[in-house]
């Protein structure tokens, strides 16, 4: 299916998963240090008026396929060449056709409008 990944574990987990990713094709893809995140990217996909603009990265918990962030690079889609995890996985980077480099924060808002 265009779009999704096929992840299976061959050590005592044993999980079986197909992660619909996007409804492009895939053109990047990259796992942490310890291969419990998963991060994707689509192609670029040039659709006007009504799509949402910017190229959007998403990470998944690979055990369960669990949407866990959803972030936008720029305001335009653009080709995405390579996503890294920082060694705590809480910040990945992209790097894109535009020349640019991206860096995000994969940590959980510690704030609430009740506070």
């Amino acid at each position: 299916m265009i779009g999704s990944i096929k992840i299976k574990s061959f050590d005592k987990n044993n999980y079986n998963h197909d992660i619909v990713c996007s409804k492009s094709s895939v053109a990047c893809l990259k796992f942490n240090n310890e291969g419990t995140l998963l991060a994707t990217a689509s192609e670029k996909v040039f659709i006007q008026y009504n799509f949402i603009k910017g190229t959007i990265v998403r990470i998944f918990r690979v055990s369960d396929k669990t949407l866990l962030h959803e972030v936008r690079r720029g305001q335009y889609s653009s080709n995405i060449y390579d996503i890294s995890f920082n060694n705590t996985s809480n910040m990945i980077s992209c790097i894109s056709d535009h020349g640019t480099v991206h860096i995000f924060s994969l940590e959980a808002k510690k704030y609430s409008m009740y506070n």
